[in-house]
């Protein structure tokens, strides 16, 4: 008995251990804390679902990877918070304005992208629940020896002063400039390795979710049920991007899903075809462009709404 006692008592101590290294340093960002940074982009839809309602913006970036690299802070005059992760769908979009968004949000800044609307890659994201915190999640996020782990690899990480990825106050993808800075120095454009991964990763087994439309409908309907200015647009796609699209005979939904998106958005801006210079995306990746790029697309949007202080052409 007395054995057993002391197991047990070894084994809560253990765990009780765990428990307030994870809410000191909070790893992953569960409690939206993380005092000694984020350096994992891995939990970016539950951290911004808790950012944001902290921040109380103005206006909110809303999108998939494609949109993570907009900077907040060169918006205009707006106070604005980059909620975009990545590999966001369209229903989560949803989630994201109709439960999570404060009332301090007056725009939304949305880039909706064509390979969020694979139905072969798109299982499992019609029930989202991220930025909410319950006793089973907390118990698993507690019990996570990975997260333990983490824990050490952050401790680290902001002894030697490294960068972070995520500012807590606006959104902002810290590391953004820094990867357009390195990737500017590759000696020429070769998107032929990215596209490979690109092919069976992203547009691997496609085809066109039919409920995407629906989505859509739902997220215009959510941001304008709260009064929400939605400054639309379909993310441009490299030429590199389109010709294998050509290739993979996907080019007609690629229309269909841009009929979709001006129809339930006639005012979006559509810069496929428009933007799509492999020279304004990064140089060994075909799907994603520099900081620079991004935030021109999200100035053009905004000034076609006379949002954040930018008059309309």
């Amino acid at each position: 008995m007395r054995y057993l006692t002391l197991t047990l008592g070894l084994a809560v101590a253990t765990l009780a251990v765990i428990f307030a290294t994870l809410w000191r340093l909070d790893p992953y960002g569960y409690y939206g804390r993380f005092p000694k940074g984020l350096y994992t982009d891995g939990t970016f839809r539950h951290v911004k679902a808790l950012l944001v309602r902290e921040a109380r913006p103005d206006l909110v970036v809303l999108g998939a990877s494609t949109a993570v690299p907009i900077d907040p802070a060169a918006l205009g005059q707006c106070r604005a918070f980059n909620g975009a992760f990545n590999g966001a769908r369209p229903q989560e979009l949803v989630y994201m304005a109709r439960d999570i968004l404060p009332d301090s949000v007056h725009a939304a800044l949305v880039g909706l992208d064509f390979f969020a609307f694979n139905k072969a890659t798109g299982m499992g994201y019609d029930n989202p629940d991220f930025g909410r915190m319950t006793w089973s999640k907390t118990m698993a996020y507690t019990l996570s020896f990975q997260a333990l782990r983490e824990a050490k690899f952050v401790s680290k990480m902001a002894r030697f002063d490294r960068q972070q990825v995520l500012d807590r106050g606006n959104g902002a993808r810290l590391d953004a400039a820094v990867n357009a800075e390195n990737d500017a120095k590759s000696p020429k454009i070769d998107h032929a390795t990215e596209l490979a991964w690109v092919r069976h990763d992203i547009f691997g087994g496609w085809s066109y979710d039919t409920a995407g439309r629906n989505h859509l409908e739902q997220l215009r309907d959510a941001l304008a049920g709260r009064g929400i200015t939605a400054a639309v647009y379909v993310t441009p796609m490299s030429d590199s991007l389109l010709a294998l699209l050509q290739e993979m005979g996907i080019t007609p939904d690629l229309e269909r899903f841009r009929r979709d998106v001006l129809e339930v958005f006639p005012d979006a801006v559509d810069f496929t075809g428009t933007m799509s210079d492999n020279r304004l995306f990064m140089k060994r990746d075909p799907l994603h462009f520099p900081q620079a790029t991004a935030n021109q697309l999200a100035h053009d949007v905004l000034a076609r709404h006379g949002l954040c202080g930018y008059r309309k052409p």
